[in-house]
């Protein structure tokens, strides 16, 4: 069973379902309040409110008629008040490997230094043919070009001064993240999932890990995501790398239409789409 990640949440009257360790976790019928939902755990009623959310790994639940959250403990739904539960800050880093720059180093075109990532050793070369940049040299070949090498959130960071623009390294490669500086403690999060196709079809004798749609995830700064995907319906959908396939065998028995929600998570944060097939 795939838990729900930190940051999942869904409302009353709203398609949406949220996974624990008891089960799948939807809204049914709106409650007699005429403002709360009836919450539904594996399609039986347990409760009642607006808001099912996963805050610090914990299914919490808002009472808008009270005003008061509900933490779910024991089985059972136990009132801890009208303060919204807080996410917590995530453990600061590890120190990096030995041998390897840590956070805060920066080196720059035209002055002596270098730094060290699990590439190699990193340093400045010769001018750049622009007049501002300098040539980027890693274990003593060139590597692109820029004006600062700095190491950021455990990631190596270049700047090129004449376009203004940051670059991270991923996959040895450089990827151009916007003209935005990287900030410590600050990291890259989900923003927008795009699936292709958006809407699927899929033959009723279809076997097991057919590909349905392929997930692309945009990033808050424009980096490769890294994350990890999933679905809140496995009976149906599951997930291979950034693909979305078919869990087992589909029968006749399967026609109509399935939907899942699709959450895309890193750096602590989530970010979902329904998806119909």
């Amino acid at each position: 069973m795939t838990v729900s990640p930190d940051g999942t949440i869904i409302y009353g009257g709203k398609a949406g379902s949220l996974t624990t360790s008891e089960g799948t976790w939807t809204f049914g019928a709106q409650a007699p309040d005429g403002v709360d939902w009836y919450i539904q755990l594996k399609g039986s009623q347990n409760g009642w409110g607006f808001q099912l959310q996963i805050t610090n790994r914990q299914l919490y639940t808002l009472n808008k008629a009270s005003g008061h959250w509900y933490l779910r403990q024991n089985a059972a739904w136990v009132d801890v008040g009208t303060t919204a539960p807080v996410e917590s800050a995530p453990p600061p880093p590890p120190p990096p490997p030995p041998g390897i720059s840590p956070d805060g180093s920066i080196i720059y075109g035209g002055k002596a230094g270098s730094l060290k990532t699990s590439e190699g050793t990193w340093t400045f070369g010769a001018q750049a043919s622009d007049g501002v940049d300098w040539y980027i040299q890693l274990n003593g070949s060139q590597n692109g070009w820029g004006f600062q090498l700095q190491i950021t959130n455990r990631q190596l960071y270049t700047l090129n001064k004449a376009n203004g623009h940051w670059y991270l390294r991923q996959n040895a490669a450089w990827v151009d993240v916007g003209t935005t500086a990287p900030v410590e403690g600050v990291l890259p999060t989900p923003t927008a999932i795009t699936l292709s196709p958006a809407s699927a079809t899929i033959p009723d004798n279809a076997p097991p890990r057919t590909v349905i749609a392929t997930a692309s995830v945009t990033m808050s700064d424009g980096s490769q995501f890294v994350g990890t995907l999933t679905t809140s319906d496995t009976n149906f959908f599951a997930i291979s790398g950034l693909n979305i396939v078919t869990a087992r065998a589909f029968t006749s028995a399967d026609d109509g239409t399935h939907s899942t929600v699709i959450t895309a998570s890193q750096g602590g944060q989530s970010f979902s789409i329904k998806f119909s097939l």
